[in-house]
């Protein structure tokens, strides 16, 4: 089951991307290439010494940049490209650390970061990552950054995840409500399985 609901996210996410990248670039309805944006920088994170919250800001902002592109006929699009793995397992490794600057970016970023650094956070994990991912829901954050938020509540502890999963399941939006009800039955079967 939990198969099923990553394919559903991953649908969403390519869903509402390709839907973001269709509005932006419209007069590209011939199909032309895309030629990847020249001006991003791709070893702004390699820099040595940075301070974490730079790092950090750095390697959302080369993986959000990575996802920008241009038509040969000028029109400037975006898609997602997921972070990479190298990017991921250096963030992770912080831990705790990355937190600070992981939420002011789920807070205050853009969409595009808001769902990288929501996806970073539920990575790390631990009770500091339950009150950004539960600001995550919010009705007015991206489709994805909250199925995102709502995967990463799930794996909190239940005394922390249920009580917010059940509230998630009355939510306006029926595939959060969708999500939200297979979580929580998740969590549930799996914790009458272990007494």
């Amino acid at each position: 089951m939990r198969i099923v609901a990553a394919l559903l996210l991953s649908l969403c996410i390519e869903s509402d991307a390709a839907t973001q990248t269709r509005n932006i670039g419209d007069a590209d309805r011939a199909g032309s290439q895309q030629i990847g944006v020249s001006s991003c920088s791709i070893t702004a994170s390699n820099t040595p010494n940075l301070p974490n919250d730079q790092f950090i800001r750095a390697i959302i902002e080369r993986s959000v940049c990575r996802g920008e592109f241009v038509t040969p006929e000028g029109v400037h699009g975006r898609t997602f490209v997921p972070i990479s793995d190298k990017d991921r397992a250096s963030v992770i490794a912080l831990g705790g650390q990355a937190l600070s600057s992981l939420t002011n970016i789920a807070d205050t970023g853009d969409s595009w970061a808001q769902l990288i650094a929501v996806r970073l956070i539920a990575n790390i994990g631990g009770p500091d990552a339950a009150p950004p991912l539960e600001r995550a829901l919010a009705p007015k954050v991206w489709m994805p950054t909250r199925m995102a938020a709502l995967y990463g509540i799930s794996n909190q502890s239940p005394d922390v995840a249920d009580p917010i999963l059940r509230r998630m399941k009355l939510d306006v939006d029926p595939k959060i409500r969708e999500i939200a009800t297979y979580l929580l039955e998740e969590a549930t079967g799996r914790r009458s399985t272990w007494h």
